[in-house]
């Protein structure tokens, strides 16, 4: 059974680095649909990597929804995934909703509480901020980018906060 888990999810990788979005879907789905049938533990770095990998396809395919599912999914399996809580920002910011700035918002602090050097994350941390008009809270994350020399970050206090 390991054996067949494995090859759905190398499918799904293939699938998903030759832009087959739809097929990479299909097959990670069925690598976690069968690693779940098995009362297996130590699963969860597999799972963690099918659900970010399924979110990159679900992404690519403007699923974002069902991206933001699965990026949370590999994020409850290990939140030190740094690409992860930028992924799932992304999607965010593509449904522009006020729920859905609140998750970039939650995620990004995360990923800056774990990653506190990465600067990206913290310009997009203020972006989603002023997304919802505080400023404060934007400010606060641009200068945080500031610091960690962002170019951009004074412009955007300037002209923003």
């Amino acid at each position: 059974m390991l054996q067949k888990i494995q090859q759905e999810f190398l499918q799904g990788v293939q699938a998903l680095t030759n832009r087959r979005y739809e097929e990479a879907i299909k097959h990670l789905e069925q690598s976690l649909k069968l690693s779940n049938s098995v009362a297996s533990t130590g699963m969860n770095d597999h799972e963690e990597t099918c659900y970010f990998n399924l979110g990159q396809a679900r992404k690519a395919t403007n699923d974002f929804d069902g991206a933001i599912s699965d990026f949370q999914n590999a994020l409850s399996r290990n939140p030190k995934m740094e690409s992860a809580y930028l992924r799932l920002a992304e999607c965010c910011f593509e449904l522009e909703t006020y729920d859905a700035i609140e998750i970039a918002i939650a995620a990004l602090k995360n990923c800056t509480r774990y990653f506190p050097k990465n600067e990206g994350a913290f310009m997009n941390l203020g972006i989603a901020c002023l997304k919802i008009g505080d400023k404060d809270g934007a400010k606060i994350a641009f200068s945080n980018a500031k610091r960690l020399g962002n170019t951009d970050a004074d412009r955007f206090i300037r002209e923003w906060c």
